[in-house]
């Protein structure tokens, strides 16, 4: 079965649970592809140039997303590739982060979203920063 849109979205996330679970939502209208941490998904993302990235926040080991985010947008090559970043900080550390005021600090992501997303949200925002 055929895309309906020949996007293509990379999602990097060291928890292959969310990759599965984002990926099921958007597999069927665009294509995908994946990395596991954030050195992999810097490669790939200026290897394939995606018209989208879906980055972890936090990941062990290497480059965790704030940094791959602020390679992607030092890089003449990435600095046009939409960003949503997702992260599961508040679960993971009991504290009250705020995505809104971090995702205006940072300038350059397109949205911020709790993990997992609401799907809905997800689908809609990603058909809205892509025009799709």
């Amino acid at each position: 079965m055929a895309k309906q849109d020949c996007r293509v979205i990379l999602i990097v996330d060291d928890d292959a649970e969310c990759r599965d679970y984002v990926a099921g939502a958007l597999g069927k209208r665009y294509s995908l592809l994946f990395a596991d941490n954030g050195a992999d998904g810097l490669a790939i993302a200026r290897r394939s140039r995606p018209d989208l990235v879906l980055l972890d926040v936090m990941m062990p080991g290497g480059e965790d997303g704030l940094q791959v985010l602020c390679a992607l947008k030092q890089s003449a090559e990435t600095k046009d590739i939409p960003v949503i970043m997702l992260t599961g900080v508040n679960a993971v550390t009991g504290l009250a982060f705020d995505k809104d005021i971090l995702g205006a600090y940072l300038g350059a992501p397109e949205a911020f979203m709790e993990k997992p997303p609401d799907l809905a949200v997800l689908k809609s925002t990603v058909s809205r920063i892509l025009g799709a």
